[in-house]
């Protein structure tokens, strides 16, 4: 999108505000020229040993370059700095970066950096293609690969190391394939060739197309149809690339053990699925085929199904490594008829299992997407967060929700279903099903950690120890409301399995302050940590493993960004973000909440007001509401990249 366009667009939510309001002496409203020059940081990743800290930041708005497949392109058209808590030097680039080119990091847990924190991997977006490379620290040298990565934002396919000096990645062949960031450079080029062929009377202008049904047996044909692909295994140390697998892969996780790699192969675009939320048809267009590769054995695949589609948000390896389990559906089938399906690595044997009287979709944790949250492994014999199915509603039409997608034995489009309360279920043989959280009031889908034979889980405003013989109270009387401090990583609850950590960061109420605690599962200590929980501020990124946090200060929209150090309380300036609205005057916000009718039923629905910053009950102003059914009446600064983003 061109710039002046951008600014007629970004026009239309501010001039309103800015034409009519006054501000304050000294200061000054927020505009679109202030709009088109915001930055912002996409990604914090620390090194293992966190000394190094890696920062991937957005340019001024205006200067990305390119807008085409701006949903994307924004946080990839980034540079990447680098700062050394043991040096004197600041914030730096990691190595030169030329200008309308973007450089980022991987999306996976590790943000591409090695085991031992000697090596990180690059990417580099320029002229629509995506190339690859290697920064060494030791050498402060950076080597581009003779390969093109696969790299989408959905579907997860950040490369895995799988020891200090070599990891695997999918990519394409020589201008064979595309990504999901350069589809729309693709489709650009490829609508320029055809209208100029069809004005010069090369080709027709038109074409006469018609439908036919669609074929019983269409799914099944395209799933065999992989994508073409290699899976490369690279060495850093001697820069060679070579090919271990065919084919295009997604969510690698390697066993804990590291002998094993677990993956989804991505087969031939699925016919789209009636009635399924739209963000997962996206996210599940294509069929992916669970495989394991046993790497002592040179990557030998064992593929686990022959006609199934695995979600591509569930891979969860046992913490013995014995077993791994993928959420599959036939091809053929709704995801209604999904199951869990598990692999054996001793036997090499795979089999579903059997969830009958369970819902596996019993909260809106997954959003859209509606999959199952992730499991826990317990004795190596796997438990589900899950409602029981009581039986099924008595409903007019009008009375029943919109749309409720279950993963049970019912149809999605039939009946209403009567469901219990969620607990943790051990699963078993013809829905003999063990609950094992049921003596609790209350209990969260989030698995914190597992054992050999346990996991733990929050509940009843508490850490709770869960295993096949109930469950064990890890913290208790620390306070009231117990909850996990939230970690700002960039890795929610929705994405693939990522590893624990050692230690939980909790927060409880004590005295009417809040103050925070860790739970160490390996020793199971909890202790208190002496200052209050509110004493970090704005935090943008938490590590505490490393016991550092990235806050960012400051009045008004302007911010600085500073390294904490938790142990000491010693704060480090690192940059400054948005100085050009230092003194840009505040807007204000309100939300508000009103009934509308429909269909004769009654629903509240939020909104968010965006108001002059002088404005006062009573008083008559310009006004702003933002009602877009994502927003629910959450209020967000326009002055921020996330919300120009939005305003586009």
């Amino acid at each position: 999108m061109k710039r002046s366009l951008k600014r007629s667009v970004l026009a239309l939510g501010l001039f309103a505000i800015a034409a009519q309001a006054g501000g304050a002496q000294g200061q000054r409203l927020f505009d679109v020229d202030d709009a088109l020059k915001l930055e912002a940081v996409h990604a914090y990743v620390f090194d293992p040993s966190h000394r190094r800290l890696l920062i991937q930041k957005l340019p001024q708005y205006d200067r990305i370059g390119n807008y085409g497949n701006h949903q994307y392109i924004v946080s990839h058209m980034t540079r990447i700095l680098v700062f050394d808590r043991g040096a004197e030097t600041g914030v730096a680039p990691l190595f030169p970066q030329a200008e309308g080119v973007g450089y980022f990091l991987s999306d996976g847990p590790d943000g591409g950096v090695s085991p031992d924190g000697s090596r990180v991997i690059v990417y580099r977006l320029k002229q629509g293609t995506i190339g690859v490379g290697l920064f060494d620290f030791a050498r402060n040298t950076m080597d581009w690969l003779p390969i093109h990565p696969v790299v989408d934002p959905l579907l997860e396919t950040a490369p895995v190391w799988i020891s200090r000096h070599e990891f695997v990645m999918s990519v394409f062949g020589e201008g064979e394939q595309h990504s999901r960031l350069t589809r729309k450079f693709r489709v650009i080029d490829q609508v320029g060739d055809m209208w100029r062929r069809a004005v010069r009377g090369r080709s027709p202008t038109a074409k006469r197309y018609e439908s036919a049904p669609v074929d019983t047996d269409a799914n099944r044909r395209r799933a065999g149809d992989f994508r073409d692909g290699r899976l490369v295994l690279v060495n850093a140390e001697r820069g060679t690339v070579k090919t271990i697998a065919d084919g295009i892969y997604s969510t690698m996780t390697l066993s804990p053990d590291r002998k094993h790699l677990a993956a989804l192969r991505h087969g031939g675009v699925l016919l789209r699925i009636r009635d399924y939320p739209i963000l997962a048809q996206d996210v599940s267009k294509y069929r992916l085929q669970p495989v394991v590769f046993d790497i002592g054995a040179g990557f030998k695949p064992a593929p686990l199904c022959d006609a199934c589609a695995a979600f591509v948000t569930r891979v969860d390896w046992s913490p013995s490594s014995a077993n791994v389990s993928f959420f599959v559906r036939d091809v053929d089938d709704y995801w209604n008829k999904g199951a869990f399906l598990t692999y054996s690595t001793q036997s090499g044997t795979a089999a579903r299992l059997d969830h009958s009287g369970l819902d596996l979709a019993p909260v809106s944790s997954n959003g859209r997407l509606a999959a199952p949250d992730r499991p826990a492994w317990i004795a190596d014999r796997l438990a589900v967060f899950a409602r029981p199915i009581e039986g099924v509603q008595d409903q007019t039409a009008r009375d029943r929700p919109t749309f409720r997608f279950h993963i049970s034995d019912r149809s999605p489009a039939g009946e209403v279903l009567r469901l219990g309360r969620p607990d943790w279920y051990l699963l078993g043989d013809g829905g003999a099903h063990v609950n094992l959280t049921g003596n609790l009031e209350t209990v969260s889908f989030r698995l914190l950690g597992q054992a050999r034979g346990s996991a733990v889980v929050l509940g009843d405003g508490a850490l709770w120890r869960v295993s096949a013989d109930g469950v064990t109270a890890l913290t208790p009387d620390i306070g009231q409301d117990v909850s996990v401090f939230p970690s700002p990583s960039g890795m929610g609850p929705f994405r693939s399995s990522r590893p624990f950590e050692t230690e939980i960061l909790l927060k409880a109420t004590v005295a009417g302050e809040e103050r925070l605690f860790s739970y160490d599962k390996a020793t199971r200590a909890v202790r208190r940590i002496e200052h209050a929980a509110d004493w970090l501020g704005d935090v943008q990124h938490l590590s505490w493993p490393g016991r550092v946090a990235i806050t960012a200060g400051g009045t008004g929209h302007a911010r600085t960004i500073s390294l904490v150090d938790l142990r000491t309380r010693q704060k480090r300036a690192l940059f400054e973000l948005n100085t050009h609205l230092a003194d840009v005057k505040p807007m204000r916000q309100e939300s508000i909440e009103y009934d509308v009718v429909a269909d004769g039923r009654k629903r509240r629905l939020r909104s968010c007001l965006i108001l002059p910053p002088d404005w006062s009950p009573g008083k008559r102003s310009p006004t702003i509401v933002r009602t877009y059914p994502s927003n629910k009446g959450r209020c967000r600064s326009l002055s921020s990249v996330t919300s120009l983003h939005q305003t586009n």
